[in-house]
């Protein structure tokens, strides 16, 4: 594991729901996406605080079920939270689809140095 991918210890258990976006015009277009909602991105915030870059995505591990991927959380400007997207291989070994309910595992991947 390089340097890039050591985690943290600070994690953030979450209930989500799994949405699709629904752009034809876009590059995301049919991906599956959760929302790091208003209500817990709070604590996001603090959590990340001095671990990760301040501007731009941070980079998170998720996990949803015994599957867990490296990804980015995005901040939603057009939402009060962070876009979190869900892998694919992820989605279909925990028989994830839209509308979805899913517990999810956040940890935080160490900023590059």
């Amino acid at each position: 594991m390089s340097a890039a991918d050591e985690e943290t210890t600070a994690q953030l258990t979450i209930s989500a729901k799994i949405w699709k976006w629904r752009d034809d015009n876009s590059f995301n277009s049919g991906k599956l996406f959760f929302y790091i909602e208003e209500k817990d991105a709070g604590t996001f915030r603090r959590m990340k605080s001095g671990k990760t870059p301040t501007i731009g995505p941070t980079p998170i591990f998720a996990m949803i079920g015994e599957s867990r991927w490296k990804t980015m959380a995005v901040d939603a400007s057009s939402h009060a939270g962070y876009l979190v997207e869900v892998d694919r291989a992820v989605a279909s070994k925990e028989d994830i689809a839209e509308g979805s309910d899913a517990k999810v595992t956040i940890s935080f991947r160490e900023a590059v140095q």
